[in-house]
């Protein structure tokens, strides 16, 4: 809560609210390093809505979404999410490997 406030303490009234969420995962396969990432777009709303997730979820407005992370369900929020973006490649890159 303490964070939430911060964040929207120093943006105040900015008009650029634009910020966005990053997974890196780090994979050492067959000795060899992959990064797999993903990205999560949206903006920060001007007060906390939602009861769901955690974190900076009540503040975060997920592009061409109207709700918070806090206010969607759990099945949207990590078919969208940046965490979800960054296995889903990590899988396809394992799975291409198994072929």
């Amino acid at each position: 809560q303490k964070n939430i406030q911060l964040v929207l303490l120093k943006l105040n009234e900015e008009p650029n609210r634009k910020a966005h969420f990053v997974c890196s995962i780090c994979l050492i396969f067959k000795h060899q390093i992959y990064y797999f990432d993903g990205y999560l777009y949206g903006s920060i709303a001007h007060c906390p809505k939602g009861e769901r997730g955690f974190g900076y979820d009540p503040i975060f407005i997920p592009h061409n979404f109207h709700l918070t992370l806090a206010e969607i369900s759990s099945e949207i929020k990590n078919s969208i999410s940046h965490r979800y973006q960054a296995i889903a490649k990590m899988k396809g890159f394992l799975s291409k490997c198994k072929q």
